[in-house]
């Protein structure tokens, strides 16, 4: 039997899992579902101390992960802007990119909103802990977000963390490190009940992509094109959209 495998974040795994798994009952083609392993997997803090800065020019965390995989066949971005990059760091093969559905942003607080958080300018109180990402689907969202509501300086003095990812950014709310973290809506099941959400108005939401891409190492890029179709059908759509995921129009 034929594998593709399949790389993604673990905030992006659930409804893959599942589209997977139906899609070999259905075609008969085994899929091998792989999440990240490296700073995004990982429940700290950013490292900003000497050494550690971005290398202007290289590519993005997911993206310096994903092309290191031997044998990689398609790949799941939680935001377009990767796969930007990916493209002309000749990573993935743009003319396959497929959308899946959006994420909504949204405040993350602890269980039972110990803060009291309502909304977006909760976050300006004197002592209030910020956590933002700074990689991946998550980098700049919380700008967008609060320029939106032409905030970004005031934010700013309350942003104390820098996290890598979705993992990270969840953990530290839940562990009390930080009293409220830019993310998506969908964060609601990593946090295993310990999480809330507090929405924000239409007019301060930002939407992010999750796509699908094939692999420019794939040597099975015929069946990986048509499990992305797979994904991007009304079926693989329902499953994404199931799990929080919002259709494009």
């Amino acid at each position: 039997m034929k594998t593709i495998k399949v790389f993604t974040a673990k905030a992006c795994f659930a409804p893959l899992n599942e589209a997977a798994r139906l899609y070999e009952k259905e075609r008969g083609v085994s899929i091998e579902t792989l999440v990240c392993g490296r700073a995004c997997a990982d429940a700290v803090a950013k490292d900003t101390g000497p050494g550690h800065e971005i290398i202007l020019g290289q590519p993005e965390t997911f993206l310096l992960e994903i092309g290191e995989i031997p044998g990689l066949d398609i790949a799941i971005a939680g935001a377009e802007y990767l796969f930007d990059d990916g493209e002309d760091h000749r990573i993935i093969l743009g003319p396959t990119r497929r959308s899946l559905g959006l994420r909504e942003s949204a405040i993350l607080v602890g269980r039972g909103n110990p803060r009291g958080i309502r909304g977006l300018h909760d976050l300006l109180q004197p002592g209030l802990r910020v956590g933002v990402s700074v990689i991946d689907c998550l980098k700049g969202v919380w700008e967008d977000v609060c320029g939106r509501a032409r905030i970004v300086g005031k934010m700013r003095a309350n942003i104390t963390t820098h996290l890598t990812g979705c993992v990270a950014i969840t953990q530290a709310v839940i562990d009390g490190k930080i009293d409220a973290g830019f993310g998506w809506t969908t964060f609601k099941t990593l946090g295993r009940g310990e999480l809330d959400l507090v929405t924000l108005p239409p007019e301060l939401r930002v939407y992010r992509s999750t796509s699908a891409a094939v692999m420019r190492q794939s040597a099975n890029r015929e069946q990986a094109e048509d499990f992305i179709g797979f994904l991007a059908s009304e079926t693989g759509k329902a499953i994404y959209e199931k799990h929080g995921w919002i259709p494009e129009r």
